[in-house]
């Protein structure tokens, strides 16, 4: 067991050097981020129930071939990619719960009604292979993620990526945690993924709706910080 911890410790030391050198970095919080993923964990009781100290080996190890910077709490502000028109299509038919779906649906009259950069247009039916986003839900057993909006990651500033000719953006609910929360929580955390939808990455600021932690967000949605950005964007 102590042959297989020192491994490991050295692994990650390796790991981290490598990185470094080839310019990608991780930041070890408590609240961990998967290659091309952004989204929402828990803190560090939730991260240990997906591996704790493992998923920062394997971690360190996706950097050495991404610029993802995979820590979900580190002041990315920016994922790299925009939309070229100013509506973007949105497919919500296929989430399964019920709360999931209104609360989606109050995401979305919300960004539409506190900012004019962006207009969320919802469609049904057959899309195509790229340029819209879609929301689904489903119950993961071993992952602690609240939601995150998988496609959205391209290496932050400078923009250089145009989301309507890349690969469908999935904003993901995981049922198993996602209703651990307030209802102010559960709606807040749909608004936080349509920000990463249109560009906004994840900031070290408790007062904007961009926040990592949901527990500890002050924000229940878009702030005059969070506009700025997007300003900045489009």
């Amino acid at each position: 067991m102590k042959k297989v911890f020192f491994s490991l410790v050295i692994i990650t030391i390796l790991s981290f050097g490598i990185g470094a050198v080839s310019g990608n970095y991780i930041v070890a919080s408590n609240c961990y981020e998967e290659t091309n993923l952004h989204g929402e964990s828990d803190t560090a009781t939730t991260n240990e129930e997906t591996g704790g100290s493992v998923n920062l080996v394997l971690n360190a190890f996706t950097s050495l071939f991404t610029a993802e910077n995979v820590s979900a709490c580190s002041n990315d502000v920016y994922m790299g990619g925009k939309w070229a028109t100013s509506y973007v299509p949105i497919k919500i038919d296929q989430i399964k719960d019920a709360t999931i779906r209104a609360n989606m649906q109050n995401a979305i009259t919300h960004w539409n009604g506190n900012q004019t950069k962006v207009r969320f247009d919802v469609r049904t039916g057959n899309l195509g292979s790229y340029g819209y986003i879609y929301v689904t839900d489903a119950y993961y057993t071993y992952e602690s993620f609240y939601a995150r909006a998988n496609n959205t990651w391209y290496g932050g500033w400078p923009i250089t990526k145009t989301y309507n000719y890349e690969k469908p953006i999935n904003i993901v609910f995981n049922t198993r945690t996602y209703f651990n929360g307030t209802d102010a929580q559960l709606r807040t955390t749909a608004r936080h993924e349509l920000g990463h939808a249109v560009g906004l990455g994840h900031r070290t600021d408790t007062s904007t709706l961009m926040y990592c932690y949901r527990n500890t967000r002050e924000a229940t949605g878009l702030t005059s910080k969070d506009r700025q950005v997007l300003n900045n964007i489009y």
